[in-house]
């Protein structure tokens, strides 16, 4: 308990060293670092961060206030382990939406790639029959007009044998 007074002991030193000599060079970097920095974070805080930053404090006060003395030792034991894991939740976020949005866009591309296929392989359906019909058409011989022999003229020999 006593090294909890120390650490409070400690932050309210800083605090009155940073309103009352605000014009000293540590004054100054504790009111950057203690008031200036945080409040410069303060717009990109969601809600629901805000939420789930509140939520952990109570997890980490009931925890502390049911093990008495040892609550000190198991928060601080699992703190760095919640703030990872915090951490990576956020981290697993990002990766998930990053991994969407290259989804999306090869979703996209292949849409587009598909509607440009397609189209191609419509007009080559539509321009078939024409191209078979002009394929056969320019593939067949001209046809070879028939000329007619002059008629026969009646033989002169009668009933007569023929030899080859």
């Amino acid at each position: 308990m006593s090294s909890i007074v120390v650490c409070y002991g400690l932050l309210g030193l800083a605090l009155v060293i940073a309103v009352t000599f605000p014009n000293l060079p540590v004054g100054q970097a504790i009111r950057r670092l203690l008031v200036e920095i945080p409040a410069q974070a303060l717009p990109w805080i969601s809600p629901q961060q805000m939420l789930v930053v509140l939520a952990m404090a109570a997890i980490c006060g009931m925890a502390w206030y049911m093990a008495k003395g040892e609550g000190v030792v198991m928060v601080a034991s699992g703190l760095p382990e919640g703030i990872a894991w915090l951490g990576m939740l956020d981290l697993a976020s990002v990766l998930d939406l990053t991994i969407l949005g290259v989804m999306l866009g090869a979703t996209l591309r292949l849409r587009i790639a598909r509607d440009a296929v397609m189209a191609k392989v419509r007009n080559a359906w539509r321009a078939l029959p024409r191209a078979l019909i002009g394929r056969m058409a320019s593939s067949r011989r001209p046809r070879r007009h028939r000329t007619r022999l002059p008629p026969r003229r009646p033989s002169t020999d009668a009933d007569g044998w023929a030899c080859a």
